[in-house]
């Protein structure tokens, strides 16, 4: 073979173009695969977290909050100041504002060591 044609991929270097299109589903792409897959929670957790939940609304305790969203997982301590059952949101008050977080979205419901706000739990 001649010498000149050995060139790997430098031969179509310069005739190379991405079509808009192209460019668009390679970002749809990257994006989906860095989308969070969530473990799936069988009927004894989920009981768990609504019987967490009820407990922590009822007697006004600090609980540390993790949910997700598309891309990641995130943890939230707080108050649970409101249960919307029509709309399947809690609301939960916290240091940095208030958050409405869905019940689709809750991983975990844990009773937080420190107090916020109230004395009893």
């Amino acid at each position: 073979m001649d010498q000149s044609l050995k060139r790997g991929n430098m031969l179509w270097e310069g005739s190379r173009f991405t079509l808009p299109e192209h460019v668009e589903a390679l970002a749809k792409k990257k994006k989906e695969s860095n989308r969070f897959l969530p473990p799936e929670l069988d009927q004894l957790e989920l009981e768990e977290l609504n019987r967490r939940i009820q407990h922590a609304f009822a007697k006004k305790c600090c609980v540390i909050i993790g949910f997700y969203d598309e891309f990641s997982y995130h943890e939230i301590t707080g108050m649970i100041e409101k249960i919307d059952v029509y709309q399947r949101k809690i609301l939960i008050s916290s240091e940095t504002g208030v958050t409405f977080i869905s019940f689709d979205k809750l991983l975990k419901v844990e009773f937080a060591e420190q107090e916020c706000f109230a004395d009893e739990c």
